[in-house]
């Protein structure tokens, strides 16, 4: 699209293709350190011989794949939610938010140092909590949030192939070496540009409800599991979908963020207009006072009941 432009429907079908490249020399650089850091800061950490200091860095790792992996499957529900809305204002910023969910796969793979780091993270794991022991025995807990991760990872990536196959038909013609076999894998039994639209159009928008109702589901279960237990004689029946909420709430702030510093690359030069920065800003503003409703709908339940178990919630934040 020329730089003047601002258009609200879809791309051409000519334009929503996928035109791969190398990666950029230097960000790769900062962020490959930046993992190796990450890496020795937390095998260093979590083999020290000084217990407090083993218990912080797995809380800390457990925070941070709390929020990251819960933002890079709501980017994919951002996607979902597009299609099921027939959207047609949002050009290559579905894009985007598609790209975030390549993540899941490692938060996946995360989720074991969790697993490992039980005992220094959850009292219910040598404690059993009096009236929940069935609710967080240990092996049941994290048998269950596996299935639920493998669950949604499988639905993610699912959706993710059924979104990305008809981008791929010109690429896999050009492309060579381990991308070039990627590409021909991806788009085996390839039926020509048109028809694969069409499928993975009609497809994708029924496996978009799938997704979001798994998203909803799995993640307020590991609300429950990985946070609330973490405080285990506390309890709200608010705050699974105040975590889900606020981990797509999060993921549209940064797809904003993106599309922002991205707005002026040679790739999307002219396509992220102003009219769709403004629906993003819409979006982060209306789902920011629902996602404040559900604090203050469980915020007024415990103030009125004054229950001390319910109200140590707020008194610790206060």
């Amino acid at each position: 699209l020329p730089a003047h432009a601002d258009q609200r429907g879809p791309p051409a079908v000519s334009h929503d293709v996928a035109t791969p490249g190398s990666l950029p020399k230097v960000p790769a650089a900062i962020f490959g350190a930046l993992v190796v850091v990450g890496a020795v800061t937390l095998i260093f950490g979590v083999a020290s011989s000084d217990a407090e200091l083993a218990n912080r860095t797995y809380r800390v790792f457990l925070h941070n794949w709390l929020l990251w992996a819960v933002l890079s499957n709501g980017a994919l529900v951002l996607s979902a939610g597009m299609r099921l809305t027939n959207a047609n204002w949002q050009g290559p910023i579905q894009r985007v938010a598609d790209s975030m969910g390549a993540y899941l796969p490692a938060s996946l793979l995360l989720f074991s140092v969790i697993y490992f780091g039980r005992h220094h993270l959850f009292e219910w794991v040598e404690h059993p909590i009096h009236g929940k022991e069935f609710w967080f025995e240990p092996s049941f807990t994290f048998t269950r949030d596996v299935i639920a991760l493998l669950w949604i990872t499988f639905v993610s990536i699912f959706y993710q192939y059924l979104s990305i196959r008809p981008m791929l038909g010109r690429a896999r013609e050009t492309a060579t070496g381990l991308r070039g076999a990627i590409y021909q894998r991806w788009t085996a039994g390839w039926r020509g540009e048109e028809r694969e639209r069409e499928i993975a159009t009609r497809r994708a928008r029924k496996l978009a409800a799938v997704l979001a109702l798994s998203y909803a589901i799995c993640y307020s279960l590991i609300g429950i599991d990985m946070i609330m237990s973490l405080a285990a004689e506390w309890g709200s029946t608010m705050f699974p979908a105040y975590y889900a909420w606020g981990g797509f709430l999060s993921a549209i702030s940064m797809t904003t963020v993106i599309c922002l510093v991205m707005r002026n690359s040679s790739a999307l030069s002219g396509q992220i207009t102003t009219s769709r920065i403004h629906d993003l800003g819409k979006m982060v503003f209306a789902f920011s006072i629902f996602w404040m409703y559900l604090f203050w709908s469980q915020y007024f339940v415990i103030w009125y009941a004054n229950i001390p178990e319910e109200t140590t919630y707020y008194v610790a934040r206060t």
